[in-house]
């Protein structure tokens, strides 16, 4: 897929921009021909922190991603998402029909533990406050949370892959501050980790099903 440049395989900050829909199907024929495996990576879509389901806002741009990949020539076909419901809320928009698999919770969460002390969580969200921006992205911009970060992101990088078929796709839904380390660690990408993932978008990672090495990536971002 090396004939497939800028969009695809971004090396640098200059070349990370968004994939066209154009680009995404080129990318997904190609991967067709080699019965390559593809996963598609994303955090939720805008939620409400009371309800915790998603909003006008996120149910229209779960929709639209839905409507992306139909476009692309995409058939998703496994779900594997969060339990969380603004998670599994987004992956029954994107793809009503296709067979959902909740996550098991992993790492710290699957003890129930938070991961962070009192303490990190008071500074989490003071920087986030500071920042304007959402306690995922604090998390992962901390570089005092940078070993509990790199855990989480192999912890969900093995979840992937782990679930990868020859010739199939799968969607995975869950949350960025487990995601954006773990779509570094599967490209081998030393870009910004708060540009990998954009908040209303979608990472898709073309990944040999013999090796479990990434062959191919873009993103697309809604906005």
């Amino acid at each position: 897929m090396n004939n497939l440049t800028g969009k695809i395989n971004p090396k640098t900050e200059e070349e990370f921009q968004p994939a066209t829909v154009h680009d995404i199907a080129a990318m997904i024929n190609e991967a067709k021909k080699s019965d390559q495996s593809i996963a598609i990576v994303m955090r939720h879509a805008p939620f409400n922190n009371e309800t915790k389901g998603l909003t006008d806002e996120g149910v229209l741009i779960a929709t639209k991603l839905g409507d992306l990949l139909e476009n692309s020539g995409i058939t998703i076909n496994k779900i594997f998402v969060s339990p969380e419901v603004r998670a599994k809320q987004t992956a029954s928009k994107i793809s009503p029909t296709a067979p959902l698999q909740e996550l098991e919770e992993i790492g710290s969460a699957k003890s129930g533990k938070n991961p962070y002390t009192d303490e990190e969580l008071t500074e989490l969200k003071s920087q986030a406050q500071t920042q304007n921006i959402t306690i995922e992205k604090a998390v992962i911009r901390s570089s005092k949370l940078r070993s509990k970060n790199i855990e989480r992101g192999t912890e969900t990088a093995e979840a992937i892959l782990k679930n990868l078929e020859p010739g199939k796709t799968i969607l995975f839904v869950s949350h960025g501050a487990r995601i954006e380390p773990a779509i570094c660690e599967l490209t081998q990408s030393q870009l910004d980790t708060t540009l990998i993932l954009p908040t209303l978008g979608m990472v898709i990672l073309i990944i040999d099903p013999n090796n479990k090495k990434v062959s191919a990536w873009t993103y697309y971002n809604c906005n």
